[in-house]
């Protein structure tokens, strides 16, 4: 039986080391995409238009206005949040999303989005979105918004 050399042993430990490393540093980085901005509702500048018999066939509206903050520290002073998706929380369809003046927005930025022919103004929102290297979700509460106009508040401008 042939014993290996010095050689052969020390290339083994040379393609051993880097995998060890590698393999060690990879929980971090998944530990990192946990941070999580905030988003906070305007509330004077979000409305929901829920009268059923002064909407477009019974449907209702929404408009939010997000505001973007990083109460975690995620953001990096260049990094942006945009929002991906909004979705009624109870699984009702949105017929339509627009956003005006764009899905993204930095630290202290806001983001408009409107919601149109909704089944429903009193669910949670679920709010899809990425945040530098991170993406994510989460729900805000519309209970607490404003009633507004068909005609103005809750339509696109």
């Amino acid at each position: 039986m042939r014993r290996p050399s010095r050689r052969t042993i020390a290339t083994g430990a040379a393609w051993a080391v880097p995998v060890i490393a590698v393999g060690a540093t990879a929980p971090l980085a998944a530990a990192s995409q946990n941070c999580v901005p905030d988003f906070q509702v305007d509330l004077e500048g979000s409305f929901k238009c829920c009268d059923g018999s002064t909407t477009d066939n019974g449907k209702k509206n929404m408009k939010l206005r997000l505001k973007v903050v990083d109460l975690n520290n995620c953001l990096s002073a260049t990094d942006t949040v945009c929002i991906t998706n909004v979705e009624l929380a109870n699984g009702q369809p949105i017929e339509q999303i627009v956003f005006e003046g764009g899905q993204c927005a930095a630290e202290n930025g806001f983001i408009t989005v409107y919601l149109l022919n909704t089944q429903s103004c009193t669910v949670n929102l679920l709010i899809s979105f990425t945040a530098g290297l991170n993406s994510g979700s989460v729900v805000i509460k519309s209970g607490n918004i404003s009633s507004g106009n068909v005609t103005g508040d809750c339509q696109p401008g």
